[in-house]
């Protein structure tokens, strides 16, 4: 395991203690609410290690590994915008069926922002993450046709919706890459179709192969990757 303490030089070490404990030692770091880290986690100098808080570990390690593109869509800006889209989407289905006034949906359409900064400060007194949203939002589009945005709708039609949308988005990701990693181990198994190589059976040495048939092998799976995915 890993360990803890000045002396380990890791996550412990003083030069690493302001990265974990932000601007000052035994503070929650910056943004620790929405990384998951309890509201009573207050840090202790020269003791952060995994087995301690696997919370904070996670809200360290995360971010390190995590792709720019794939990361990006779980922003808060990216989860509002998302909720956005599927408010606009719910306001001028409504309007078509006569329930939304189409005027109110396309002054809604036209005005609706979202600020993450306001809608934090209002989820400090609502406490409610969607109420604030709503209440930010409306602030930007006008009384007269605020009225009319998140009309009929509870969070769970929000929060569902959008999380979704999340998850089509994160595969196409997860399929573009997939597809490119096929193209480049299909010319590698070409190339190395006369590469010879120990083959293996049952965790020991069999007879041999080529390198090439073994990335064969590994093309077809994730051809099957690919075809799940879709």
């Amino acid at each position: 395991g890993q360990s803890c303490g000045p002396e380990s030089g890791g996550a412990g070490s003083p030069e690493r203690d302001e990265q974990y404990a932000g601007p000052g030692r035994g503070l929650r770091p910056k943004g620790a609410r929405r990384k998951g880290i309890p509201e009573n986690y207050h840090g202790r100098p020269g003791r952060y290690c995994a087995t301690d808080n696997l919370e904070v570990a996670l809200a360290f390690m995360i971010p390190r590994y995590t792709r720019e593109k794939m990361g990006g869509l779980w922003t808060e800006e990216a989860r509002y915008e998302r909720w956005l889209k599927v408010e606009l989407a719910a306001c001028e289905a409504l309007a078509e069926v006569g329930i939304v006034p189409k005027k109110a949906a396309e002054t809604i359409r036209k005005k609706a922002k979202v600020n993450p900064a306001r809608v934090e400060e209002i989820e400090s007194v609502t406490r409610h993450d969607v109420a604030a949203f709503v209440q930010a939002a409306g602030e930007t589009i006008g009384d007269e046709a605020s009225r009319w945005f998140h009309y009929g709708m509870t969070s769970s039609d929000v929060l569902d919706t959008a999380f979704a949308l999340a998850l089509v988005e994160a595969a196409d990701i997860i399929l573009d890459d997939l597809e490119k990693l096929g193209k480049v181990i299909a010319r590698l198994a070409k190339k190395h179709r006369d590469t010879p190589m120990i083959g293996r059976s049952h965790g020991v040495h069999a007879e041999p192969v080529t390198f090439g048939f073994v990335l064969a092998s590994w093309f077809s799976e994730v051809g099957r990757c690919v075809h799940r995915m879709k």
